[in-house]
Formats: C-alpha cells, sequence, structure tokens
C-alpha cells in the first residue's frame, strides 16, 4: 500500500541556505474540501489587498521506496493547463522517469478538472513527494490554482513568495476567471544524499505590456537566491513574449530576465537554435518556458516536440539533466 502523507503548513518567514535543512512534515491526506486559502475563498470580494492572499502549503509523500543519490538529475519544467490531461501527462513524465518537476497552471478543488488535486494524482502516480502553493483563487469557482514540485527525495524549507510586483486579477480575463490572488514563486531544498539543491518553481505575470512586472519578478527571485550557496534551479513559466527574437540574434534578455543572469544562473537551452526552443504549440515564434541552473554542470537539454506533447497542454514540456558539483 502507497504511503499517502500530507501536511498543511502555514506561510512563514523566508528561510535561507544558512539554516539546517528543516523537512516538510509530511503527515494525513489531502482534502480538497479544507481550503488552503480559506478567506479568500469565501470572502474574496471583501478582501482590501486582493493579491496577498494568505494561503498554506501543502504536502505529500507519495514515494514507494527511498531514492538512491545520485549526482546527476533530470529536471523538467510544464505549464501544464490546470491538468485537463492529467493522465496523459502522468503518463509522459512516467516515460521520462524525472528526478524533479516544476509545474505551474495547476489546479486544486476545480469543477472544470473534476475537483481533484491534480499535484497529488501526479505525485501518486509518479511515486514522488510534492508541495504546493496557490497562485489564485479562482473565485467562481471557488477553487485554487498554483504551482507544485514534485521530487524523488525529501523537500525541506518550504516557501511561498508572493511577488511584491504585481497587478490584481480580480477582474474578468480573457477566461472569463475571476481571480484574487498573485503571481509567485514556489522554493524548496531538495535534499539528495548529503547534497542539497535548491529549486524555484514559477509563474510570471502574462499579459504583454507586464514586462515591467516579470522583470521586478526576476529581480525578486534574484533576490531570494542570492544568499544560496548550495546548486540552484529556476524554472517556469516567464511569458517572455519577444524571447524569440533575442534568441535569433543570440543575445540575452535584456530585460526581463536579466536579473537572473546578473545572478548567475546559466539558461539551459540556450545552446539550441531559436526554432528548437518553441514551447507553445502552434505559435512557432513563442518562446516562454525556461530552466536555469547555477554550480552544476548542464548535461543535456531539450524540448518535447509538438508531434509528441502538443495535445497535453497549450505549453510543451522542457527537460534539462544537470550533474550537480561536488
Amino acid at each position: 500500500m502507497k504511503p499517502f502523507h500530507l501536511f498543511i503548513l502555514l506561510f512563514c518567514a523566508p528561510l535561507f541556505a544558512s539554516q539546517e535543512f528543516n523537512e516538510f512534515p509530511w503527515q494525513g491526506f489531502a482534502d480538497t474540501s479544507v481550503r488552503l486559502c480559506p478567506e479568500a475563498s469565501h470572502s474574496a470580494a471583501t478582501l482590501e489587498d486582493k493579491i496577498n492572499i494568505s494561503c498554506s502549503l501543502e504536502g505529500e509523500n507519495q514515494t514507494r521506496f527511498p531514492a538512491q543519490p545520485k549526482n546527476e538529475l533530470k529536471v523538467v519544467e510544464w505549464n501544464i493547463e490546470r491538468g485537463y490531461k492529467r493522465h496523459k501527462i502522468a503518463a509522459w513524465l512516467e516515460a521520462q522517469q524525472p528526478d524533479i518537476v516544476l509545474l505551474s497552471e495547476v489546479d486544486r478543488g476545480c469543477a472544470r478538472t473534476g475537483y481533484r488535486q491534480i499535484a497529488q494524482y501526479l505525485a501518486s502516480e509518479l511515486g514522488m513527494y510534492y508541495v504546493y502553493g496557490v497562485e489564485f483563487v479562482e473565485v467562481d469557482d471557488f477553487c485554487e490554482h498554483g504551482n507544485a514540485i514534485l521530487s524523488r527525495y525529501p523537500m525541506g524549507n518550504v516557501e511561498l513568495i508572493r511577488f511584491k510586483s504585481a497587478s490584481s486579477r480580480y477582474v474578468f480575463n480573457r477566461d472569463d476567471e475571476l481571480r484574487v490572488g498573485g503571481r509567485m514563486a514556489l522554493s524548496a531544498d531538495v535534499l539528495i544524499g548529503e547534497q542539497t539543491l535548491r529549486v524555484y518553481s514559477t509563474h510570471l505575470a502574462s499579459h504583454f505590456k507586464d514586462a515591467g512586472h516579470r522583470h521586478d519578478q526576476t529581480e525578486e527571485i534574484a533576490e531570494h537566491l542570492k544568499s544560496v550557496k548550495t546548486p540552484i534551479v529556476v524554472g517556469g513559466d516567464m511569458n517572455t513574449h519577444t524571447f524569440f527574437i533575442e534568441a535569433r540574434l543570440g543575445l540575452k534578455s535584456t530585460y526581463v530576465l536579466k536579473p537572473l543572469y546578473k545572478a548567475g544562473l546559466k539558461d539551459a537551452h540556450k545552446g539550441l537554435s531559436a526554432s528548437k526552443r518553441t514551447t507553445h504549440p502552434g505559435k512557432p515564434n513563442t518562446i516562454i518556458d525556461f530552466i536555469f541552473y547555477k554550480r552544476a554542470t548542464l548535461t543535456s537539454a531539450s524540448v518535447c516536440s509538438e508531434d509528441s506533447c502538443r495535445r497535453l497542454s497549450d505549453h510543451l514540456p522542457i527537460q534539462a539533466t544537470i550533474k550537480l558539483k561536488k
């Protein structure tokens, strides 16, 4: 029988790399009727601050056996479009056998995805740990939507970083969904034997006009990881609408991603041509999904082909294999 463990942990103060590894205290079983953002879920219209909502973190240990430590890790980053195709997404991930999965647009208790905890489902299918943080509360559906990290190894020092630079989504957007909350990053330390890897799963502001917010959000991530001394991986949907032009010209992003480059992070897929980096099916000039790394060596990087993955989500998954420096 699989062990199912859940813990709902209240948002805590920032945790820095200088602290010891505090493993997430897994216990219980996820119940999506218990809201991670109860005030926002039930009183959205009366919230004075509709961006900086108060939310708890959730996590379970769905592993079937302890993973053996290794020096080379496969990382997948994927915007899974809420998890509509959860069965096919799980099958693709199972075939890839990633060690760490960084997910955005993950539903929790939403009617549109069968009221399921999508991160929990994927972790169960893959036999992994997961932690989950809420980005938005979908007011009309009274459900939660956010980022997740899946790992074959224990995670600790987990933190939800609600970006200070954000615009309210308490308006009807293009999908006619009323939202409270704001863009965020989910951070965790992954313990691999005696080594620790800091990972971030993020989703930046989406509108074309929000480049200023996107720049400030990557700056917040760069500031957060400044004191981290271990290897680092940052992955997410960066919504970098003009990056294709920069990639064609062989340039680094001069604005949105500049704070990450200045912080010493490297773009895992830089070696691929712009045409091979498209991550939005049907839009060949769109490169918006990234994996960055620091204090590690890149072994390989790839983007799933449209033929293989275009029917799984409105984003293509990307992956990178990195070797940790001893």
